[in-house]
Parts: structure tokens; sequence; C-alpha cells
């Protein structure tokens, strides 16, 4: 849908923004992208954030060949991207079709011509091509009696309108026009609206978006029909009955609706939010289901036990209760979206701009052990690969190092105290910890000479009292720590 010119100068964009430094060789292999093209999407987005955001060179690069966002620019880098993603975006006539398309259920095609200012040749056009991008989701556009509509699995419909607008609009402008944020905001329950306090902005918006889409889809008789599979809905069952986050539906939000829809609706918000609005539930609450989740003889929750206890044999991790359970939750999940959307399930994940990484594959010994273990057990090979990732994702987040440090203070004898309290009140003793034993030190504080080593960082600290040499080392241990969760092959 979106122009591959556009979709290569968003991608460079934020590889950028996500990086203190990089580079054209970096920027080109990471993305697929000859330096060549590179160079010339670099100088298009500097055009485009002075164009729109009055920012000049927004993206510099030195004679050392070093890529960098601006300095003046830094703090306020993601905001400003996200920003000028949106005004680009908007300047693509086929994706302000989309949102036309999303943010109605029913609209005249006369309207959208005048709206787009394209004639009905080029409307013919624009719906055949965005009818070939809509279908993985398995949605069709339909043009009827100068009516123009989505057509398709409803859930399908639902969820592409979702992230498509939050991802596109986030909380930068609202992207109905057909119904005002204070309309739907008169909808949402006073128990949800009290605690709008305690959320970010972004995150009251993206509900808010959800609420619209909801409300949209269902003004119209659009509803979500009974799941087809027994175990898909014994599944979202089972999980409605042990946390209902379906308040919305409750309190009749979108009107009275029939008893069927109504239990078909929430059985479905209640399974969608934790995959695609998950924030909005609690860890405890995700642990709990977990464990309900780990005794259950629900094929979905047997199947995710099987895969985590073939998993834990390829490492030696040892979880806590309460991890473990974690894990069969999202395993369970993953399980059970993946019967419910099967391969359209990257296609939803691709809709993100920039894209997430944690589906994408990850080609490492690891990566290649969990495919090889799990594979007796999981016949079909995107839901094999869907799980893989997810496992080597979360395994990745349990990789552990520890940074050992040694002190050589010898000019103030207060200073190994001082240096020793810091360090407690910016880190666990766990991962970072002062070492007496040199022979085992990664990083070498001192006030004196000490001569350099391959395998140790030696950091001169000439007084506690530099706050600039301080901030330093507290930098120099990050990035330690960075580098050796990259070197590690396991946990």
């Amino acid at each position: 849908m979106i122009p591959v010119y556009l979709q290569k100068e968003l991608n460079i964009l934020f590889f950028v923004i996500k990086k203190k430094n990089t580079s054209l060789r970096d920027i080109s292999s990471s993305l697929g992208i000859s330096k060549q093209t590179v160079k010339s999407n670099v100088v298009r987005i500097n055009q485009s954030f002075e164009q729109y955001l009055k920012m000049k060179d927004f993206i510099s690069s030195d004679n050392t060949g070093t890529i960098r966002v601006k300095r003046q620019y830094e703090k306020q880098a993601v905001e400003c991207s996200y920003i000028l993603k949106l005004k680009l975006l908007k300047q693509v006539v086929i994706f302000n079709y989309a949102v036309l398309l999303t943010t109605r259920s029913v609209i005249k095609k006369q309207e959208i011509i005048e709206l787009l200012f394209i004639s009905e040749s080029y409307f013919t056009k624009l719906t055949y091509k965005l009818n070939t991008f809509l279908k993985p989701y398995n949605i069709k556009i339909i043009v009827s009696d100068n009516r123009v509509y989505l057509e398709g699995n409803e859930i399908f419909i639902r969820l592409f309108s979702y992230i498509f607008l939050q991802d596109s609009f986030q909380d930068l402008e609202w992207p109905f026009s057909n119904i005002c944020i204070d309309e739907i905001k008169s909808t949402v329950p006073p128990e949800v609206l009290q605690t709008a306090h305690q959320r970010s902005n972004t995150k009251e918006r993206s509900l808010y978006i959800l609420y619209a889409v909801l409300h949209t889809r269902i003004k119209e008789q659009n509803f979500i029909e009974n799941p087809n599979s027994p175990e898909l809905l014994s599944f979202f069952e089972l999980i409605t009955e042990n946390f209902d986050a379906a308040l919305i539906f409750h309190k009749n939000g979108f009107g009275n609706l029939s008893l069927i829809n109504k239990k078909n609706e929430i059985l479905v918000f209640n399974f969608l939010s934790r995959i695609f609005i998950s924030d909005i539930i609690q860890r405890e609450q995700k642990i709990q289901l977990g464990k309900t989740f780990s005794v259950q003889k629900h094929p979905y929750c047997v199947l995710s036990k099987q895969i985590y206890t073939r998993f834990s044999t390829l490492t030696s991790l040892v979880l806590s209760k309460e991890k473990e359970y974690m894990y069969i939750y999202y395993l369970s999940l993953i399980i059970s979206s993946y019967n419910l959307i099967g391969n359209a399930f990257l296609s939803f994940v691709e809709l993100y701009i920039p894209k997430l990484v944690i589906y994408l594959p990850k080609k490492d010994a690891m990566a290649d052990a969990i495919r090889e273990t799990l594979s007796p057990i999981i016949d079909d090979e995107s839901h094999l690969e869907l799980i893989c990732n997810l496992l080597h994702s979360l395994l990745h987040s349990e990789r552990s190092p520890k940074i050992k440090i040694y002190l050589q203070m010898t000019k103030d004898f207060t200073a190994i105290y001082v240096i020793k309290n810091r360090l407690s009140s910016l880190y666990n003793n766990i991962n970072i910890s002062v070492t007496s034993d040199y022979s085992k030190a990664d990083i070498i504080v001192t006030d004196t000479l000490e001569k350099a080593k391959p395998d140790k960082h030696v950091f001169y600290l000439d007084s506690t009292r530099n706050m600039e040499r301080w901030a330093e080392l507290t930098t120099i241990i990050q990035d330690k720590f960075r580098e050796k969760i990259n070197l590690e092959g396991g946990v």
C-alpha cells in the first residue's frame, strides 16, 4: 500500500534514530539497501524534515562516515520522526483512501472521489491496487450502488483498522472525521475513565481508536460470528472466565446488543486484547492465567506445556515458577492466535512502521536448535517459525551477563566506599559487582596509572566528585553489559 520509495525512507529514518551512531555500511547491510540508495534517501529525509518541520540537517554525517541524528535534535528525534511519518503518509492518495475505508463502515463513492481529488478512473485503479494489498487479510473493497465498504472476515477488518490507524496516527491526530473523540469518551464506562490518569497519552488514545473502530463496525450491524472451532471457543471462554476485560461491552458502550452478539464480542475482545493491546493486562493477571493454562487439559494448553518442556532442555536456564507460567501464557496465546488468524498473523505484524522484529526469523545456533527440537510436535512450518521466533526473543531477554569491576583508588582512601555506594544505587549487585580479583575483572577503575590490556577496559577516575567522568563510567558499564549480551551464545 505504501510506495516502495517511502518504505525505504521510513525504514532508514527509524533505523538511524534507534542508534546512537551508525554508518552507510551498517544501514545498507541491515536493511538490504545499496549504499548509494541509502545516501539519496538520507538526503530526501533531510529535505522532508526541513520542509515539514523546519529542521535543517536532521541526520548528519561526518568525515569518518558516522551517521547520526544531529545532536540538537536527539531528545525529540522519536517524536519528530513519527510526526514526519504521518505527514509523508498523508501525501499518499492510497493511504488516505484506506483511512476513509477504516474510519467509515460505508461511504459514498462520489464522496471518496471528492475528498481525494481524483477521477473516477483513478478511483477504479486505486480500488484494484488496495484490494490486491488487502487480499492476505481476507478483506475486500466492495463498490455497489454508489456505496463503498469493506467486506470479509470481521475480526480481520477490525484488526487491520485498529493497527493501521493506531500505528499511523498515534497521539498526533484523531483519524475519524465523522465521529469526534469526545463522543467516543462518552461511551466509555466511568471505571475506565477513572484510571485514565494512570495511562500515557498514547495508550489512552490507542484505546479510543480501538473503541471508535468497534463503534464504527457495530453501528452498521457488523458483528463477530461465533468461532466455528470448538477448541477456539472453549479457549476464549477459559480466558473470559479467568479475567474479563470487556467492561465496555458489559456496560453497553455500543448499545444494547443481542445476547449472542454480545457474548461473541466479549469472547473475542478478551482474547485479542491480550495480543494487540497487551499492556492493559497487568503482569500478575498474566501469571495467574499462565498458571491456569498449566493445569488445563485444553489442546492449546497441553501443546504449550509440551513446547515449554522441550524448549527448557536446550538451556541451563532455570526459570522461577512465575516465569514458567509467563512462558506458558505466551505460548498458549500464540498457538490460539495462529489457529484464529493463520498465516495472516505476520501480515498484521508487517503493518507496523517501523516493522516489529520479535517475529522475524533469527539465524543462529540457538534458533536452529529450538526449531529442530519443536519440529516433531508442530507440523505447520509457518506455525513452527512463529513459535520459534517468539521463544528465541523470550530467551534473549533472560540473558543476564555479569560485569565485574576492580577498584584501584590509591589517592583517596574514601573513594572505594563512595564508588561502591553509587554502583549499588544504580545497579543490582548480581549483574554489576565489585571484585577484589583483578584477573576476573572486566573494567578497572583507577586514579593512577594502569596499562591497558586486551580483555580489560581501564577507566581513569581522578575524583569521585568528577560528575562528567562518572557519567562516562556508567556509559562504559552499560556498553560492556550490552556487548556481553550480544556475545553470549546462550544463557
